[in-house]
């Protein structure tokens, strides 16, 4: 009987044929893709690319937003430049002085006569929304300051600043909200020393219904525009992939790479 040879590797050296295996694997993969140059661009720079464009195509925030602003307090005239001084606790003008916060470069105040005409140009597209100031806003600011905890509804209800805004681009209506309320901090932090009733001014700004679109948007509304660009741009990825991998079995386009052929002659 014809004696049997054990080729098996020894246990000892089983650990460094795997690592001698994995680097001449690594050498020919690295030859491939050198030899490859549109193979190593769609695997390394496409995803890039397409990161880049994903945020050119969102863009930084909105600038100049029209938005209506219908100043009762000012007999629905456009506020004059009055700002108190550093620190200073100022009770007139506050609906002037909250305006001349709001940021010039992202926000334009468009000044209406009424509520009637500020929904009308958002229904014409004109503007992104309104604020609405009542006629005692700084009297009645106040007054819920001189009552302190012994302020009534009424008080409360009669200096809030009421905005209705398009909620059809909640992009647009965020950054809206995000610029009209930095000016309650910096406006009535002076004049409110505590913490709980800076909070409370805060919630003086009031949006009610939108105009257009709703302000509580279903998650299902964002997934499945990202699900359907999921699969328009990764199924033909996926596809390619799979190709790649049908011929790496076959052998066929590494021993025509290696014959010199090119990567187009093949495509």
């Amino acid at each position: 009987m014809a004696e049997i040879m054990n080729n098996e590797p020894p246990q000892s050296s089983f650990l460094g044929g795997s690592v001698a295996r994995i680097k001449a694997l690594a050498k020919k993969n690295s030859v491939t893709l050198l030899r490859n140059p549109i193979l190593l661009f769609f695997i390394v720079w496409i995803p890039a690319i397409e990161m880049i464009f994903v945020g050119i195509a969102f863009g930084s925030d909105p600038k100049y937003l029209k938005i209506g602003v219908v100043n009762h307090e000012t007999n629905n005239t456009i506020c004059s430049k009055y700002n108190p001084k550093r620190g200073e606790c100022a009770w007139r003008n506050l609906s002037c002085v909250y305006l001349n916060h709001v940021p010039e470069d992202t926000v334009e105040l468009i000044p209406f006569g009424s509520e009637y005409d500020a929904e009308s140009a958002v229904v014409l597209g004109e503007t992104w929304g309104y604020l609405v100031f009542p006629k005692n806003f700084s009297s009645q600011m106040y007054q819920s300051s001189v009552l302190g905890s012994k302020v009534n509804l009424s008080v409360l209800t009669s200096r809030d600043i009421i905005g209705r805004l398009d909620e059809t681009n909640k992009h647009i209506s965020s950054a809206s909200k995000q610029r009209f309320t930095k000016p309650n901090q910096i406006l009535f932090q002076p004049c409110y020393q505590t913490v709980e009733w800076i909070q409370k001014i805060q919630s003086s700004l009031r949006y009610q219904k939108p105009i257009f679109g709703k302000d509580d948007t279903d998650m299902r509304e964002y997934a499945a525009p990202n699900l359907s660009l999921t699969a328009a741009f990764f199924f033909p990825i996926i596809s390619i992939g799979l190709r790649f991998i049908d011929e790496k079995k076959c052998g066929m386009m590494e021993r025509s790479l290696v014959a010199g052929v090119k990567t187009w002659e093949i495509a």
